[in-house]
């Protein structure tokens, strides 16, 4: 792991932006980086999720996690969240520390999801649409709707009550 001065050495970083620019080369053998230029590069996972991502001497580093290190002189304990889901938002106002099921809150719909709103699918069953949201470690049913904006609002009221400031609360058509 780098230290503090070590990262302040080579990098400056802007809070209002959330951009980090090189300040000096971390070895003579880097050739790509150019001092006052952008750091780091955008990693795609497999799973279609995208972070910035920077390397010094070799190792890897998350941008967010930088961020939150180059702010504060400490390495965070825990995950680095993006308030607004966006993970290549990496401003000081959008960061916070979380836990991994804080984290996990603050997801937005799985990609498998056909309807694309969290919380609700469709039982073909009964012919109506269910909302069913997890908190205080279980699974709660929380009713059957005529419509997916019915059900939408029964799991936007329910992450408020189980996940505060962690809910991922986005309409349906933001989705």
């Amino acid at each position: 792991m780098l230290d503090h001065v070590t990262v302040r050495k080579f990098l400056d970083y802007d809070p209002d932006t959330g951009v980090f620019t090189w300040r000096a080369k971390p070895s003579n053998r880097a050739n790509r980086i150019r001092v006052g230029k952008p750091a780091g590069h955008v990693w795609r996972g497999p799973r279609g999720d995208a972070y910035n991502k920077l390397a010094i001497r070799g190792q890897a580093y998350r941008a967010a996690r930088l961020a939150v290190f180059w702010m504060t002189g400490a390495w965070p304990s825990s995950e680095v969240d993006h308030k607004d889901g966006d993970t290549l938002n990496d401003r000081w106002s959008n960061l916070r520390l979380a836990s991994r099921l804080e984290n996990s809150r603050n997801r937005a719909a799985q990609i498998n999801n056909k309807l694309g709103v969290k919380g609700v699918y469709f039982d073909k069953t009964l012919r109506r649409y269910r909302a069913q949201i997890k908190g205080d470690g279980r699974r709660w049913h929380l009713g059957l709707f005529d419509s997916t904006e019915e059900a939408h609002v029964a799991y936007c009221a329910a992450a408020k009550k189980y996940h505060g400031e962690f809910a991922r609360i986005l309409s349906p058509q933001a989705v």
